[in-house]
């Protein structure tokens, strides 16, 4: 192979730009042969410039596009190389421009996440499937005993709490899988009206929590209001009904649901104020993360605020949580949510 000189020719300006690029710059004739490499390109091929200048380039490309190729080192070392070609104007002649960036580290990283992904999904998917129906089969027994004309009064608190746990182990793994869903999908958003929706989510907290006193108001009414959301919105009031239950030592529970326009019209606010244990200044900084409880002996994993704060920002919305009575928060809490508007159907 005929060596050529290296020397940068004319056009100073542009030479020194192509010389001084972090990324590799080699120049090729029609035919694909280099008749010109940067330092940069000379560090990828691992190669001085003298080596590579009249080699053919040895990748496929077309001008205008980008495409990702392996290199490999002169030390032996794989590389990946993000190049892209375009048409140029060199020592008077219609040539190619080809920019290479290593991205090994990137792609090795992806890999990485990928690997990760994979195996996280896998552990989901043995929770999902083998545990999740482990868990049902011993609901059922726990059922058939409760119900057996045999079964012993004397035993039924300890049976009856068994049966709980195992509701609150299945709790537990849906919410798993709804984290896992919102990280992973791109979620889809219609014009919802929330009447039926709230409506449903009441009486499913009041009846399965028919041993206490539960009173909740609102004054939405059908038809009245639309809001950009999806099936999940019954996951976000239930799981906000559910906390002012659980955290309320009350022998009345008391949940007023007020609601609004923002002032620019373009969010309905939703406001749940409640009469239970409340939430201090630190922990409303932290329950919206997961796997942080409320001050409480209760049990829980934590999770129901984090789905609640991972939904309503897939909505691109907000949730955060006030006092009730301004200042003193042992009076309740008052849950915000600000969910965009939609247009109602006519």
């Amino acid at each position: 192979m005929q060596k050529k000189n290296s020397e940068i020719p004319g056009e100073s300006g542009l030479h020194r730009i192509i010389e001084k690029n972090a990324d590799g710059i080699v120049i090729l004739d029609r035919n694909g042969i280099v008749k010109f490499a940067n330092p940069a390109s000379e560090k990828l091929f691992g190669r001085n410039s003298e080596e590579l200048i009249g080699e053919m380039l040895g990748f496929p490309f077309v001008s205008g596009e980008t495409s990702e190729i392996s290199v490999i080192h002169s030390s032996g070392r794989p590389i990946v190389a993000e190049m892209r070609v375009v048409d140029i104007d060199w020592e008077n002649e219609t040539a190619y421009l080809a920019s290479m960036r290593d991205i090994t580290d990137r792609k090795e990283a992806e890999e990485t996440i990928k690997e990760e992904r994979d195996r996280a999904e896998f552990y989901l998917d043995i929770i999902n499937h083998d545990i999740t129906n482990q868990n049902a089969a011993v609901i059922s027994l726990l059922e058939f005993i409760i119900k057996s004309p045999a079964f012993s009064k004397e035993k039924g608190e300890d049976v009856h709490l068994a049966l709980d746990l195992s509701w609150r182990i299945s709790n537990t793994i849906s919410n798993v899988k709804k984290l896992a869903y919102l990280n992973e999908n791109s979620i889809e958003l219609e014009n919802i009206d929330p009447f039926d929706i709230l409506s449903s989510a009441i009486q499913s907290v009041q009846s399965s929590n028919s041993d206490r006193r539960i009173e909740v108001s609102h004054s939405i009414s059908a038809s009245e209001i639309c809001i950009r959301a999806n099936n999940l919105l019954m996951d976000i009031f239930m799981n906000i009904l559910t906390n002012a239950i659980k955290y309320n030592r009350n022998e009345k529970v008391k949940i007023n649901i007020e609601h609004s326009l923002t002032e620019d019209k373009k969010f309905w606010r939703f406001e749940f104020k409640d009469n239970g244990s409340g939430i201090s200044d630190p922990m409303k900084k932290r329950i919206f993360k997961r796997f942080q409880r409320g001050e409480t002996n209760e049990y829980g994993t934590g999770l129901g605020l984090a789905i609640v704060n991972g939904i309503i920002r897939t909505y691109d919305g907000k949730v955060w949580v006030e006092d009730r009575v301004k200042g003193n928060y042992t009076q309740g809490s008052n849950f915000i949510l600000l969910i965009p508007r939609g247009v109602l159907n006519n």
